[in-house]
């Protein structure tokens, strides 16, 4: 019997060990907000070193009976979007998806640099998966005022 506990606790163990080098995508807290920081790369390096005056605009495509686009010129605007993006959090990844209600905010640097951040239905799409958001009603508020 104190066999079979032995074999199973170093079982237990093993199987810990494996757990914990699996690498998932995981929400990562930064500097950079944890939007950017869960796109990484060139985004979260984007939000880093993020400054309104170095903007030339944002482009905010979405979706009603045809794709609409809108160029923000107006700093406040976005800054107060930027903020946003910064203060929501990534949820769980979903399988609930809508093909007619994908959403993008493109950040246009003077220097022609971009950063691109992908919705669909309110939910962040990353390589082709969306995740869940939390605390987004400024974004969404922002989002509605400057159309």
């Amino acid at each position: 019997m104190k066999r079979c506990g032995f074999i199973l606790l170093c079982a237990l163990v093993v199987l810990c060990v494996l757990l914990a080098g699996c690498e998932g995508k995981t929400a990562e807290r930064s500097e950079a907000g944890e939007v950017f920081a869960f796109c990484g790369g060139e985004a979260e390096n984007f939000a880093k070193t993020f400054d309104v005056n170095e903007m030339n605009c944002m482009e905010y495509r979405y979706t009603m009976d045809t794709p609409v686009f809108c160029r923000i010129t107006d700093k406040a605007a976005m800054q107060t979007i930027f903020d946003a993006l910064c203060e929501m959090k990534i949820g769980e990844r979903t399988d609930m998806r809508a093909t007619d209600s994908e959403q993008s905010l493109t950040f246009v640097k003077t220097d022609g640099t971009t950063c691109m951040i992908r919705f669909e239905q309110r939910n962040l799409l990353y390589e082709e998966d969306a995740y869940q958001l939390e605390n987004d009603a400024a974004l969404w508020k922002a989002l509605r005022e400057v159309k």
